[in-house]
């Protein structure tokens, strides 16, 4: 008989899977649940629980533009507490899943499994809702994959939050992937937070879309994505982040913080990597689109880090700095674009492309630095490497500095052109 692959995890294992793993039956019970077993992945085999069933009984029937549908916060906290100590999954079947509280569980590794997103998502009425999870060691992990996560409130919450203990024995691990995570009305709905780590260890979020409320200037939404505490590796990419302060934003004893291909306009920050202690290394931002009010990529003590390939543009009038390096030693930054589209006719003093600041060692080539007032600012520090850059700037617009040296030593400053 032919071995059949079934994308529903309800589906059962075939033959050869359930030798793979010694004869265990597909289905167990843990006080009177019942918990079958799928692999969320190719290598691993967990328990998991379809919030529908019963004793559970949650029903995705959610109108956001009719009848709210019906109360699942105990439904789904509910089939949480269930999951085994050792680890297990909740399924979410296509439906919208409204809640009333925040749902949270501790000390357990969880993962919550949808049908793809937009075809699974729970929505939370209230400013206190999303997921919270507290983890008690680093063995244990979250996974989250395939759903939409909704809120009615105007400052919901955190839509994620998943903590795990400082300073880790051991590596802990959170796997974020295929997510939205939105208001359900964004003229006026919008969360707290989309997705914050504390202490999170080779983490990754990728394919994601984080949006805050629309048309909103003041950016009332803090951050998409905030890492805090010692969250090292962290790998984010494919990702969309719209209308908030932050865009991605890592505060603590972050290192080795890794974003690539990101879209996120219309912030007032767009990527903030602020480190504790001088020059943690291994960071790098590539290939990601920006547009900010205020500062499109800031680096404070990251050192040894890599910023390549990345177009940033100023989103409104007012003071603006492209690439802020700040104690951020022997950091590459090439081939970016950074652009101030909001060119007043007559020199903006508020504009800057580059600045460094108390760093050394840093190589500045091959970027596009147009019409900011002070394309590179070597503000401190010395034996910096500034090579052929292009820096264009509007025909009424004279007597400005292609690099302005406030004192630097050591500077290598050639091929820049302003044209």
């Amino acid at each position: 008989m032919s071995e059949t692959q079934f994308d529903d995890p309800r589906a059962v294992t075939t033959r050869r899977n359930l030798l793979g793993i010694g004869g265990a039956t597909a289905l167990a019970t843990l006080a009177g649940v019942a918990l079958r077993t799928q692999p969320l992945e190719a290598a691993s085999v967990q328990p998991y629980i379809n919030v529908t069933d019963a004793p559970f009984n949650a029903l995705g029937n959610h109108d956001p533009f009719g009848t709210p549908g019906f109360d699942n916060t105990s439904a789904i906290q509910n089939a949480l507490n269930a999951l085994p100590l050792t680890g297990g999954a909740l399924y979410f079947p296509p439906g919208n899943y409204r809640c009333t509280g925040q749902l949270s569980a501790s000390g357990k590794s969880v993962a919550i499994l949808g049908s793809g997103r937009k075809i699974s998502q729970i929505t939370w009425d209230t400013g206190t809702g999303g997921f919270s999870f507290s983890f008690t060691t680093n063995r244990q992990a979250l996974t989250v994959r395939s759903i939409s996560l909704l809120t009615r409130a105007a400052g919901g919450g955190n839509a994620l939050y998943a903590s795990w203990p400082s300073s880790p024995a051991t590596m802990s691990s959170a796997d974020v992937t295929d997510i939205y995570i939105a208001g359900e009305n964004a003229a006026s709905h919008y969360w707290t937070r989309g997705i914050q780590l504390n202490n999170a260890t080779t983490a990754r979020i990728d394919h994601w879309a984080i949006h805050g409320k629309d048309a909103d200037p003041s950016h009332l939404m803090i951050a998409a994505i905030d890492l805090v505490g010692l969250c090292t590796p962290v790998y984010i990419s494919n990702g969309d982040a719209y209308s908030m302060a932050y865009g991605i934003r890592a505060v603590g004893s972050s290192e080795g913080v890794h974003i690539s291909h990101c879209e996120i306009v219309e912030v007032t920050n767009g990527i903030w990597l602020e480190a504790v202690g001088m020059g943690r290394p291994g960071t790098a931002v590539s290939d990601c689109h920006v547009n900010a009010g205020s500062i499109g990529i800031m680096l404070s003590n990251h050192g040894d880090a890599s910023l390549t390939g990345n177009l940033i543009y100023r989103l409104t009038a007012g003071s603006f700095v492209g690439i802020y390096n700040e104690n951020s030693p022997f950091t590459r930054m090439q081939g970016n674009k950074i652009d101030d589209t909001v060119t007043p006719a007559s020199p903006d003093y508020q504009t800057n492309g580059i600045i460094i600041s108390n760093s050394r060692g840093c190589v500045v080539a091959n970027n596009v630095v147009k019409h900011c007032w002070t394309p590179v600012w070597l503000a401190s520090g010395s034996n910096h490497t500034v090579l052929g850059n292009r820096m264009p700037q509007p025909p009424t617009w004279t007597s400005w500095l292609l690099v302005y040296n406030n004192g630097c030593t050591g500077v290598i400053d050639a091929y820049n052109q302003s044209a």
